[in-house]
């Protein structure tokens, strides 16, 4: 059983590997025998750009030097002398160039320099008689390019050129500059550095050949791999063409088919490690795979879990809350209403004369169970105001900002959108801690003698913006990956996770100028909130809140 468990696994690799093999070499056979030819092109395009680059340029720069030369010097002016060394320093550093005539504005000669192997040349050269030479002279003057030429013979029968440029005086056209060249020179020279190379290099004109570079080559190859382009000069109309010598072309055929060989074997021992391992890899992944899935669901319940903890937390905390204000209110604050009436009355019941130091103290002491008395009704307030549950966020932030300003000196401004209505419990309530939190680091840390407070509504959103004018926090506690924790302890955390909580977003922007807290929850469902059963009636609440106000009044000094 092993063994043939051990074939059955192999059996169909090994079947794919043989046709895979089999396919390549169907596939790559032809290619491999003929890849010579793309490879001979792509040679012969490399060439003919070079050729017909360098030809460009090299017969570019000299015209553009005799254009300069006959731009840059007063030549009417010189001397035989003068001349003579001029024009044969010119022909000297442009090989191929046989002869220089200088002409006036009527085609006649003024001056001239002629190699040796170009003597005779101004007998057989009439300007004034040849239409062709005039045209020439005339298009230099004209063009653009300042540029004309005409194509001659040698008086040893060799072909020429005359290239012509306008020629001035103190910025006044005076007549021509014309240079008699050797085309069979000029070429040779600037296309020397190809004569070494593996191709041959020729270049004619409209009517035959002007050049070619010395070398072997075949008329066959020139046939079958030639290759031509235009040589764009303004006043020639030339064209350049390559091809491959024989050493090239046998260079050039490819060793492909041994590297085919060689190719396809290593595709065998690649295809059957690849195979391998695979088989292996497949294995680990789906092992991999399941232990990613355990894992995320673990994650998701996780997270699930504290979610639902945190949840459960911040209720229970609301609860306690709640459950400690309605102690103090129900309980405490009865109790230490209680105690003031009966010192009272004992104030009463003190007789005058000697007693006036024992009903001082009673007095004092009626006046501290009152002090104490409205604090506890502030905490129990501050724990869970009654009026949220009764009023909203429009009834308690007003109450709660007034409050705030009597107790810290901060003088809070509230700016409720009008029409903001009820909106559900958890929205209310975040939005009151909020509040209280970011209050109370106004008051602790921030040193702003002001406060806004501003509440926002559109149809997805309620938007709350809690402003002051303080020192802000310190630089870099808000950037990614700190915390203000150590400025502000665990409130802005509190924050966040309540917003969190409810799909909304907390953003603090701090600077010396001031800190803003805007906290965006959204709407939900916007129903009315149900009437809440407390254990309490409306009347208590509104007799709790005369009483606190009541309570107030009393406290202050004056009233």
């Amino acid at each position: 059983m092993k063994w043939r468990t051990v074939l059955e696994s192999w059996l169909l690799p090994a079947m794919l590997i043989i046709l895979v093999i089999t396919a390549v070499g169907v596939t790559f056979r032809d290619p491999f025998l003929f890849d010579d030819r793309p490879h001979i092109e792509r040679l012969m395009k490399l060439a003919l750009s070079n050729a017909q680059a360098d030809t460009t340029v090299d017969m570019e720069e000299r015209m553009w030097a005799q254009v300069k030369l006959g731009l840059a010097a007063d030549l009417s002016d010189m001397s035989a002398h003068e001349w003579g060394a001029m024009a044969h320093w010119f022909l000297a550093h442009n090989p191929g160039y046989v002869g220089l005539q200088l002409l006036d504005k009527a085609y006649h000669e003024k001056q001239s320099a002629v190699l040796p192997e170009a003597a005779g040349l101004d007998a057989t050269v009439d300007f004034l008689t040849d239409a062709r030479l005039q045209h020439t002279l005339q298009t230099a003057a004209t063009s653009t390019s300042q540029v004309g030429a005409v194509p001659i013979s040698l008086p040893n029968g060799r072909p020429a050129y005359l290239i012509a440029v306008p020629d001035f005086s103190h910025g006044n056209f005076v007549g021509f500059l014309v240079v008699e060249c050797d085309i069979e020179k000029t070429l040779d020279s600037m296309l020397s550095e190809f004569k070494e190379l593996g191709y041959s290099v020729a270049v004619s004109d409209n009517l035959h050949q002007l050049y070619q570079t010395p070398g072997n080559s075949t008329l066959e190859d020139r046939k079958e791999w030639g290759q031509t382009a235009r040589v764009p000069l303004p006043a020639v109309d030339w064209r350049v063409e390559v091809w491959p010598k024989p050493e090239l072309v046998a260079e050039a055929r490819s060793a492909l088919p041994e590297l085919g060989v060689l190719v396809a074997l290593l595709l065998f021992v690649l295809l059957a490690a690849t195979i391998h391992f695979a088989r292996r890899l497949r294995i680990k992944s789906i092992d991999l795979s399941k232990a990613r899935d355990e894992l995320e669901q673990r994650v998701r319940e996780r997270t699930a879990q504290l979610e639902h903890a945190n949840q459960a937390l911040l209720r229970v905390q609301d609860q306690e809350r709640r459950r400690i204000a309605r102690e103090l209110h129900d309980s405490t604050v009865q109790i230490m209403g209680a105690l003031a009436i009966d010192l009272e009355k004992i104030r009463q019941l003190v007789p005058g004369g000697d007693s006036t130091k024992a009903r001082k103290l009673l007095a004092d002491s009626s006046e501290l169970v009152e002090r104490a008395t409205a604090e506890l009704r502030t905490i129990s307030y501050l724990l869970h105001p009654p009026i949220l549950d009764d009023l909203g966020l429009e009834g308690v932030l007003p109450w709660y900002g007034a409050g705030f300003s009597s107790r810290s000196g901060i003088k809070v401004s509230v700016a409720v959108q009008p029409g903001l209505g009820r909106l559900s419990h958890e929205l209310e309530l975040t939005f009151f801690r909020i509040v209280q939190e970011g209050l109370t680091n106004i008051h602790r840390h921030s040193g702003s003698p002001t406060a806004e407070i501003t509440v926002l509504r559109d149809d997805l959103r309620v938007i709350l913006q809690i402003k002051d004018h303080g020192k802000g926090f310190p630089p870099g506690s808000l950037e990614p990956g700190r915390t203000a924790k150590a400025v502000v302890g665990v409130g802005i955390a509190g924050m966040r996770e309540r917003v969190r909580q409810l799909g909304g977003s907390l953003e603090l922007i701090s600077d010396d100028r001031g800190t803003l807290i805007r906290a965006a929850l959204p709407i939900g469902d916007t129903s009315p909130v149900s009437e809440r059963d407390d254990n309490r009636r409306d009347d208590d609440a509104v007799g709790a809140v005369s009483e606190s106000a009541v309570t107030k009044k009393q406290c202050n000094p004056g009233s």
